[in-house]
């Protein structure tokens, strides 16, 4: 995704949906839709997609999930409301304290300089720097290159662009860190479902709105956009609480640790041990799973 692409990202952009047969796990993928970027004069929809990171650390819907929390949670932004269409149709995902005004172009390049310094990273080019580590990973992967043109979304053909469903597979499994063959991906961690009351602790307003659209079904009232944002939201929400457990250990001083109620209880230690036990019980394993695919590819 091109640096200018997340700016232009709003709430009703977004959803998300399985891809089946991908391994031991079914493959959840985060989809946003666009019609507006430098290389698309025509205004075709685009799709941008990815899915959960073999890695927490590396994870981007981990990454999204903690940018919602530090948002509705911590910085006590007003979420969207959900009942309303004419709220949150307009609702960008990044954005600075005007929810309905896209963030500027240079505090995102300052801030994604400071990230750069901040990790030793030196780089002449901010926009294209993420675009280019991205196509030379998939590369590293083997990954060919129709389908590295067809993620970029480079020198695409009408039946790529409009024919096709966009989720290209194999270059979805490479960037997830996987094998890019298919059936090798699989998340130990995805395994262990948050209970209810786990759930609810974080972003309890989209259960809440869940509820009352759920009524409204059938009815002159009915959304189903706003369902299907609200299971885009639940999805990334339990993907975070799962990555978190992770995270724990290594990340203690993290601020949602720190500032929510959530993890100061005997339920979140239950759940985390068992999210771990899934987690690296597979890792020592070396997952034999995995290791049969390794052996098909070579």
């Amino acid at each position: 995704m091109r640096l200018e692409s997340p700016r232009e990202i709003q709430l009703p952009d977004m959803c998300n949906g399985e891809l089946q047969g991908e391994g031991m796990s079914n493959m959840e993928v985060f989809t946003v839709a666009l019609r507006r970027s430098k290389m698309n004069s025509a205004g075709l929809r685009e799709k941008w997609s990815f899915t959960r990171h073999m890695n927490p650390s590396m994870c981007p819907v981990f990454s999204l999930g903690l940018r919602w929390w530090a948002t509705w949670e911590f910085s006590k932004h007003e979420p969207p409301n959900l009942l309303d269409r004419t709220e949150y149709y307009d609702r960008y995902l990044l954005y600075t304290t005007n929810s309905n005004e896209q963030l500027l172009e240079k505090t995102q390049s300052d801030a994604l300089r400071a990230v750069y310094d901040k990790v030793g990273i030196s780089s002449s080019s901010l926009t294209h720097t993420r675009r280019r580590c991205g196509a030379r990973m998939l590369e590293a992967k083997e990954v060919d290159l129709p389908s590295i043109n067809q993620a970029g979304h480079w020198n695409e053909s009408t039946m790529t662009s409009v024919y096709l469903s966009g989720h290209n597979r194999p270059a979805l499994r490479a960037m997830s860190g996987f094998e890019k063959i298919k059936g090798a991906y699989y998340l130990p961690r995805a395994t262990v479902t948050p209970t209810r009351h786990i759930g609810q602790q974080l972003f309890g307003w989209v259960d809440r709105a869940q509820e009352t659209l759920n009524k409204r079904i059938g009815t002159d009232e009915q959304d189903l956009a706003g369902l299907g944002l609200i299971k885009c939201i639940k999805f990334v929400r339990k993907a975070f609480i799962q990555d978190l457990a992770i995270i724990q250990d290594d990340f203690p001083n993290l601020k949602p640790f720190n500032h929510s109620e959530l993890f100061k209880g005997h339920l979140w230690k239950d759940f985390a041990k068992e999210v771990k036990c899934a987690y690296y019980v597979a890792q020592e394993n070396g997952t034999a799973y995995l290791q049969t695919f390794q052996h098909m590819r070579e």
